[in-house]
C-alpha cells in the first residue's frame, strides 16, 4: 500500500514557507557535544561512527563512495535511520502530521498535470528511504581512542563539502552508541551549534530536492581534502585555515540574516586585503576580484545573478556589493530604489557572495603564494 498526502497548489507556498523554526526550536542543543539516550527496539546495528549528511544525495556514480581513506559516503542502514530519527522526531509534533507526514527523507513529491495538486507519497520500502551519511571505518568501541583523528578527519571533510558549489552539509554525528538485546542508547552526539536548525528548518519534502553528485564533483572534493589537509599542516599558510573556519562559522548565521553579508565580506577582506596599501579597502576588493574572477576555472558571470545593462563591469558591482555590506554595517536604511536598486534582492546578493567567496578559496587552495603576495599589493 503507497500512503498519499494532497496538497493544492494554492497551498503549496505556504508549505514551502511555513514556520518550521517553531517546530524545530527543540532540535538542536547549543553544545558541541552532548550526551543523548534513547530507547529503541534492537536492530541489526552496524558498529561504526558516522555522521548524517543533511542532503538528499542522487550519484551520479556508484555508491558508497570513499572521500578519504576510511570515510565513505553511502546510504544509511535501517538502524542508522532509527538513529537519525532520534534527532529528528520532534517533526513530528507539527499540526495533523503533515510535514511528518512528508518528511523529505521518506517521501517523494509528484506534480498532478490534470488535476493541479502535488502528491506526496510515503516511501514503503525501506531500503529506498534517502537517508545518506559518511560513515567512519572504525569499531564504535575504539572511537574514544582515536576521537582526535575523527574530529580532524571530519573537520577537513566538512570543509571540503562546504567549498562545493553542491553545498553538502554534514549535521550530527553519531559517534558512540550501546547496544543490548532490547535497546539502542546513543551516548554521544557531535555537531555545529546552529547549523543544523538552520538547514532543517528550511526544508520540507517540497523544497529539499536531491543534489545530483557526478564523477567530476566527486573528484574536485576529494582534491579539496588533500589540499585542506596539506595547508593546514603547513605554518605558512595558516591565513587559510582560518579563512576556512571563518566559512563554517557562516553557516551558524540564521538563513536571511543581513549578518551574513557582512561575514562573507569578512572572509574576502581577510584573505585579500591590506591596510598598509594606502587604498581603499573597497577599491582593493574590485581589483582583486576581478583578478581572479579571470583566472577561475569557472569564471563568473554576473549576468546570471543580476539584471544589469550593457557595460555593467565586475569591479562595479563588487563596489555596489561593499557599499551594501557597509549600510548593513553601519545600520544605514537600504537604498535599493536609486543606488542599490540592482541589488534588490537579498537571496542573490548572498548566492553570489557565497560563490564568490567558495571560488576564492578554492583557488587559494591549489595558488596559495598568489594569494599571499595578492594580499600584500
Amino acid at each position: 500500500m503507497v500512503n498519499q498526502l494532497r496538497i493544492l497548489v494554492s497551498q503549496f507556498n505556504v508549505l514551502r514557507t511555513g514556520t518550521l523554526s517553531e517546530i524545530l526550536s527543540e532540535i538542536l542543543s547549543d553544545n558541541m557535544y552532548q550526551t543523548l539516550a534513547v530507547s529503541l527496539k534492537k536492530t541489526n546495528m552496524e558498529h561504526k561512527p558516522f555522521y548524517f549528511i543533511g542532503n538528499i544525495l542522487d550519484p551520479k556514480i556508484t555508491a558508497p563512495l570513499l572521500i578519504k581513506q576510511g570515510y565513505e559516503i553511502k546510504k544509511a542502514s535501517p538502524s542508522q535511520i532509527k538513529i537519525i530519527r532520534t534527532k529528528l522526531d520532534n517533526i513530528q509534533e507539527i499540526s495533523q502530521n503533515t510535514l511528518s507526514y512528508a518528511n523529505p527523507y521518506e517521501s517523494d513529491i509528484i506534480y498532478v498535470e490534470n488535476e493541479k495538486y502535488y502528491q506526496i507519497e510515503k516511501i514503503e520500502n525501506e531500503n529506498e528511504l534517502k537517508y545518506w551519511i559518511l560513515e567512519i571505518d572504525c569499531s564504535i568501541d575504539d572511537y574514544d581512542k582515536i576521537i582526535k583523528t575523527i574530529i580532524k578527519n571530519y573537520e577537513i571533510i566538512d570543509k571540503a563539502f562546504l567549498l562545493s558549489e553542491l553545498n553538502i552539509q554534514l549535521l550530527w554525528g553519531f559517534l558512540h552508541y550501546h547496544v543490548s538485546d532490547e535497546e539502542i542508547y546513543v551516548d554521544a552526539i557531535s555537531s555545529p551549534n546552529y547549523r543544523p536548525l538552520n538547514y532543517i528548518k528550511y526544508i520540507s519534502s517540497l523544497n529539499n530536492v536531491a543534489t545530483p553528485l557526478k564523477s567530476d564533483e566527486f573528484e574536485d572534493i576529494k582534491s579539496y581534502v588533500i589540499r585542506i589537509e596539506q595547508l593546514c599542516d603547513n605554518e605558512k599558510y595558516q591565513i587559510f585555515q582560518k579563512v576556512m573556519n571563518d566559512l563554517v562559522s557562516y553557516f551558524e548565521i540564521p538563513p536571511k540574516s543581513p549578518f551574513r553579508i557582512i561575514g562573507l565580506f569578512a572572509i574576502l577582506e581577510y584573505l585579500l586585503t591590506t591596510n598598509e596599501s594606502g587604498k581603499s579597502i573597497n577599491k582593493q576588493l574590485q581589483t582583486k576580484l576581478n583578478l581572479l574572477n579571470n583566472r577561475f576555472p569557472n569564471k563568473m558571470n554576473i549576468s546570471d545573478f543580476f539584471k544589469i545593462s550593457d557595460g555593467f563591469t565586475f569591479e562595479k558591482i563588487i563596489e555596489k556589493l561593499y557599499a551594501y555590506r557597509s549600510d548593513i554595517a553601519h545600520g544605514n536604511s537600504i537604498d535599493f530604489e536609486n543606488k542599490l536598486q540592482i541589488l534588490n534582492n537579498i537571496l542573490l546578493v548572498e548566492n553570489f557572495l557565497l560563490t564568490l567567496v567558495r571560488r576564492t578559496i578554492r583557488q587559494a587552495l591549489y595558488e596559495p603564494d598568489l594569494i599571499i603576495d595578492l594580499k600584500k599589493c
